[in-house]
């Protein structure tokens, strides 16, 4: 299955009043992904704004049209989501992206490890250990 791993880069400046993220940049880094049982997919619709679809595969929206009265256009698409399964291990590779840093310097990345889900419903977590790495 291929899906989309999030990453977040910012600057972290520590103060008095505790610390703040700045210069936040998103990324998605398309990820292949394999897992011993399972995952059951859950499918909703969500709205989308032109600058966020390049992440969306188009064939998974309708057209562009004004859904919200403010006169920019959106789109209304599938979203697909795996729900884990308790005590399920999935392998991850991620091949052939590249990562922008704060300054602007593009780095390929190469990366692989294992998702572990432990737990269930608001006890969920995940324990991710990547044990392949190249730059």
């Amino acid at each position: 299955m291929v899906s989309y791993l999030s990453v977040i880069d910012a600057e972290r400046v520590v103060s008095s009043d505790g610390f703040e993220l700045r210069d936040a940049v998103e990324q998605h880094l398309p990820i292949d992904l394999s897992c011993a049982e399972p995952l059951e997919i859950e499918a909703t619709t969500s709205v989308f704004e032109d600058l966020e679809l390049a992440q969306i595969d188009p064939d998974m929206c309708g057209e562009r049209v004004d859904l919200d009265g403010d006169g920019d256009l959106e789109r209304s698409c599938v979203v697909e989501r795996g729900e884990h399964v308790a005590g399920n291990t999935c392998t991850f590779v991620v091949d052939g992206s590249t990562l922008e840093t704060l300054d602007g310097e593009r780095r390929p990345v190469i990366f692989g490890g294992t998702i572990t889900t432990r737990g269930s419903g608001d006890g969920l977590t995940y324990e991710i250990a990547v044990d392949r790495f190249s730059r």
